[in-house]
């Protein structure tokens, strides 16, 4: 069945196809019906809110699959289980054309979201206007509706760009595969989401100064962070969750986890930064030339801090790699393990 949209063609197939394993956490419900729908953009100018559109007009499950070319949108606004699979991240893109906007929103009830082989383009690579709240130029906000309603972001392949990356309120997990996120303020901002990042590069657009975070996660479940670049931000990797004294964990417990293996963490002000009752597991990863220091634990006397806010986790790992940056560890005297870092013989 052939339909037209705008200046593009929409062609919808039904096919059979069932979705698993989408995050190696909670499995996605995606329905055993799918629709593939191809969208094409023939103007070599762009073409104009066709994608609005087809979300809009795609059941619940379905695949778009957009051609080659440039596709300016407003806000693109997801409450369905949808793919969005472009071509490549260098011939499908797709730009945000209100700066005062998140370009992509995922929201409502449990949800399945891919993002595959595209470039997707948010607020404005300069600083913004006095007005803009927190989530503004975004390139990606994702949110569950309710504790039991989890929204399930995958991105592969892709790049997202922005004044911040990516945006998650919370009662998210979010998978990012082999892809790139640029952003001046925020590279992945995590509010009580889970994130998982293998194979991709978090790198801050703003050169003049250091600000903000790659990964800013607070009372998230898990980071996870294998075989990945963060580059360039006010910290690296910041994973807080403050709670009161008396909600601490039992004995060598945590309340978070942060699992980060074979990661290149590089050029910022701090490296990684660790508060409240955070577990983490560090392996095999190389923490270099960062300003002040490689591994900062919220602990006096190298953060004043409230107890709230103070290291109650443990560190973990071995096999890592810290070289030219302000200092390397901090507190000195913490316990680190005995293998933590690597032999340099």
């Amino acid at each position: 069945m052939r339909k037209l949209l705008g200046i593009g063609m929409i062609l919808i197939v039904m096919l059979a196809a069932i979705e698993r394993d989408f995050l190696g956490w909670p499995e996605a419900a995606w329905s055993a019906s799918e629709s593939v729908i191809e969208v094409s953009c023939p103007d070599a100018e762009g073409c104009f809110s066709l994608l609005g559109q087809a979300i809009r007009q795609a059941p619940e499950g379905a695949r778009l699959r957009i051609g080659p070319g440039v596709y300016y949108e407003k806000p693109l606004v997801v409450n369905k289980s949808v793919t969005l699979q472009g071509a490549g991240a260098l011939r499908t893109q797709i730009r945000l054309i209100d700066p005062d906007a998140v370009a992509l929103a995922v929201e409502g009830r449990a949800l399945s979201v891919r993002i595959e082989d595209l470039t997707l383009q948010g607020g404005p690579f300069f600083s913004p206007s006095e007005r803009w709240d927190l989530w503004t130029g975004a390139a990606v906000l994702a949110s569950g509706a309710a504790p039991d309603q989890s929204v399930q972001l995958r991105i592969e392949r892709s790049q997202i760009l922005g004044w911040s990356g990516i945006a998650l309120p919370g009662n998210v997990y979010l998978s990012l595969r082999e892809s790139t996120v640029i952003a001046q303020n925020v590279g992945i901002l995590s509010l009580g989401s889970s994130i998982e990042v293998r194979d991709s590069r978090i790198e801050s657009a703003w050169s003049a100064t250091k600000r903000g975070a790659g990964i800013d996660a607070s009372f998230a479940e898990r980071v996870w962070v294998q075989n990945s670049l963060i580059r360039g931000y006010g910290t690296g990797i910041s994973y807080a969750i403050p709670v009161p004294p008396e909600r601490e964990p039992p004995e060598g417990g945590s309340l978070g986890e942060l699992v980060a293996i074979s990661a290149l963490v590089e050029q910022n002000d701090v490296g990684i930064f660790l508060a409240g009752p955070v577990g983490a597991r560090l392996e095999g990863n190389r923490v270099e030339n960062n300003a002040q220091y490689g591994l900062l634990l919220a602990l006096p006397p190298c953060v004043s801090t409230s107890e709230e806010s103070r290291f109650r986790g443990a560190v973990h790992g071995a096999g890592n790699r810290f070289a030219r940056n302000g200092q390397d560890l901090c507190p000195e005297d913490y316990p680190w393990p005995e293998d933590f870092i690597a032999s340099t013989e």
